[in-house]
């Protein structure tokens, strides 16, 4: 449960009964209190909250009314707790989604968990569960995944929205199932890297756990575009790779690239890798996770293939993108005037979207080149 943050919440946050002695003394609740649930009426959350509502009436004395504004994975309730009086007669039982993974994976969150809202106690624990409709052939997660497979529009997948729990699971089971691979193929060691979107980070941290898990050792590189983790699989010799990347899509999308050996890992290498990971078939280890700074390699390598020539006049658009962390280091060497725009990697993309096949997108180059006059 969650309440808006009050100087005597925040002293008091080790249970609700804590706080909730500490609010009557100064006269609490002086009338209903509203629980806001952020799911449907009759769902887990809601069934659980009501009956939560109605103990706390009792004990309290005063009506707590349960109001459901379902949406976004729970964002919108979390959004309206943040907003309401911080006078204690706002509450909500929340799932973990909007309180701890959607600030990492939902761009411009509009509250701040840790600012506007203040944990009150743990209040339910609930499983996760695959369903399908009572209609469909299959009665074993295989046989769903064959149905799927064999099926010509695929099978559609419902989610509570992007900033959901099962989005950090997902990132954990391809992590443990493409380490489950490589050490199949006789293989140790994964590197990892991730782009500059606000999700990036927090799913390579699971994809990572999910990988060691299944007995890899990990060489994350960090923050870095797409071509520095291709060359990494090849300059470190590891046995596999994986970019966390959401390419050109909007800003809270994200993605996987993967390479098995030196080679690109897609298509049918795909399927397999799905149809494992929902039968569970993983191996178990405790592989171990480093950290290595691999720029100044990767900058080297390129600059080593530029031949001298005529000094020229370029303008760059890193577009706010991961390559923003590199473009200096190889730029900085190179002969003639270069002119960066939108050097600063941010997962917002504040200038522009990521996609340069779109004209409008370049805009902002063409304007530079004529600016600057650039070859």
């Amino acid at each position: 449960m969650m309440l808006k943050h009050r100087p005597f919440v925040t002293a008091l946050v080790g249970s609700c009964a804590a706080v909730c002695t500490a609010a009557q003394a100064q006269g609490f609740p002086s009338r209903p209190i509203l629980m806001t649930v952020g799911f449907a009426p009759s769902g887990g959350t809601d069934t659980a909250a009501r009956i939560i509502a109605r103990k706390l009436s009792d004990n309290l004395g005063q009506q707590v009314v349960v109001e459901n504004k379902a949406g976004a994975g729970g964002n919108i309730a979390a959004d309206h707790i943040a907003k309401t009086t911080p006078d204690g007669h706002s509450i909500s039982l929340a799932a973990m989604g909007p309180l701890v993974v959607a600030p990492h994976l939902v761009n411009k969150l509009p509250y701040d968990p840790r600012r506007d809202i203040a944990p009150i106690t743990m209040g339910v624990v609930f499983p996760k569960v695959l369903v399908v409709n009572a209609a469909l052939p299959v009665n074993t997660l295989a046989e769903f995944v064959k149905y799927a497979n064999s099926s010509a529009g695929g099978a559609g997948y419902g989610t509570s929205g992007i900033g959901g729990t099962g989005h950090l699971a997902d990132a954990y089971a391809i992590g443990r199932t493409l380490g489950t691979l490589v050490r199949r193929k006789g293989g140790k060691r994964v590197v990892l890297g991730y782009d500059g979107r606000l999700s990036s980070p927090e799913l390579a941290a699971a994809c990572i756990e999910g990988l060691t898990s299944a007995g890899i050792d990990v060489t994350n590189i960090g923050l870095a575009a797409t071509p520095m983790l291709y060359f990494a699989v090849f300059h470190l010799d590891a046995d596999g790779g994986i970019m966390i990347t959401g390419s050109h899509n909007p800003p809270d999308y994200n993605g996987f690239k993967m390479m098995m050996g030196k080679k690109s890992f897609f298509g049918a290498d795909i399927q397999t890798l799905g149809a494992m990971a929902a039968k569970g078939d993983w191996e178990s280890g405790q592989g171990k996770s480093e950290k290595k700074d691999i720029l100044a390699d990767y900058a080297a390598r390129l600059l080593r293939d530029v031949k001298p020539g005529k000094n020229l006049k370029v303008a760059w658009d890193t577009g706010n993108g991961a390559v923003g962390v590199s473009i200096r280091a190889v730029v900085g060497k190179l002969a003639g005037e270069h002119h960066i725009l939108n050097e600063k990697v941010d997962g917002t993309f504040p200038s522009h979207h990521p996609d340069p096949t779109v004209p409008k997108n370049l805009e902002q180059l063409i304007d530079a080149v004529k600016k600057h006059g650039c070859d």
